[in-house]
């Protein structure tokens, strides 16, 4: 454990460089794959997960030979890693699979996708007479607003709605 270094992950670890020939691609998937199903019970198991989710998030126990591959300029030297070209522990194998399958972006972050921006024009658009006078009303009467019981509003509103009927 004192040999090893922690480094926080960036896109420097993650470049954009693709893989020259598709041979190479098809030769490295498939060793990929063999590693895989060689060690999947070992990188699978709850106690391997445990120790990997308890540490800090965006950080990674390295050894300075995976150290040296993440500063690397192609991809193919990271996939040298699930070749057993470079020694690296069980666990930081299982860190790299997990960093390897996570997504690189999220839909929640992008604008055009708000959820809240889709509500608000469509509350635009239907607003009518009615309601834009009474939202003018709320606004005017922000005292007496604030001093009303929502709780009771809330009851009254449930009996007026509801739908069942008591036979009894």
């Amino acid at each position: 454990m004192s040999e090893q270094k922690r480094i926080r992950l960036s896109g420097a670890a993650y470049r954009k460089q693709k893989l020259k020939r598709d041979e190479e691609i098809k030769k490295n998937s498939g060793s990929f794959e063999k590693y895989l199903k060689k060690n999947n019970e070992v990188l699978n198991n709850p106690e391997t997960h445990s120790k990997i989710i308890s540490e800090e998030p965006n950080t990674l126990e390295v050894t300075d030979s995976l150290k040296e591959v993440g500063n690397s300029e192609q991809i193919s030297d990271s996939i040298d890693i699930f070749n057993n070209e470079i020694n690296i522990t069980l666990e930081e194998n299982a860190k790299i699979r997990i960093i390897l399958t996570m997504p690189v972006s999220v839909a929640s972050g992008e604008r055009s996708f708000s959820k809240l921006k889709i509500i608000k024009n469509y509350l635009r658009s239907s607003m009518n007479q009615e309601r834009l006078s009474d939202l003018a009303t709320i606004s005017i009467e922000k005292e007496v607003m604030e001093n009303l019981e929502f709780k009771n509003l809330l009851i009254d509103f449930a009996q007026e709605k509801a739908r069942k009927i008591n036979f009894i």
